[in-house]
């Protein structure tokens, strides 16, 4: 019995295999209350849904340093390969994120 908890101790942790396929993500920078922000990610449901890919909010009140550098900016969407900043133009966006995935 003991060898057994041993052997599944062992096992590496769900989605670490360096086989298992990566699970595109995007970054949504945000604050609280933010109107736009809960707007553009209303819109971006549907679409990464879709997509299969996934969307990290990161709150940038929590950090001083996200909230010095995004506060005038939010919402703001970065992808693998660039970041889209407010007014975000959803057209070039969701292209975007057909690429991505």
């Amino acid at each position: 019995m003991a060898g057994r908890a041993h052997a599944v101790a062992d096992r590496e942790e769900p989605g670490t295999h360096p086989i298992a396929p990566a699970i595109p993500t995007i970054i949504l920078y945000h604050r609280d209350g933010c109107h736009l922000c809960e707007q553009v990610l209303w819109e971006l449901r549907p679409h990464t849904a879709r997509l299969g890919i996934r969307v990290q909010e990161v709150d940038i009140t929590a950090d001083p340093a996200l909230w010095q550098r995004f506060r005038y900016l939010i919402p703001v969407i970065e992808t693998p390969t660039r970041a889209f900043f407010a007014p975000i133009d959803m057209e070039e966006l969701l292209q975007e994120l057909e690429e991505v995935a």
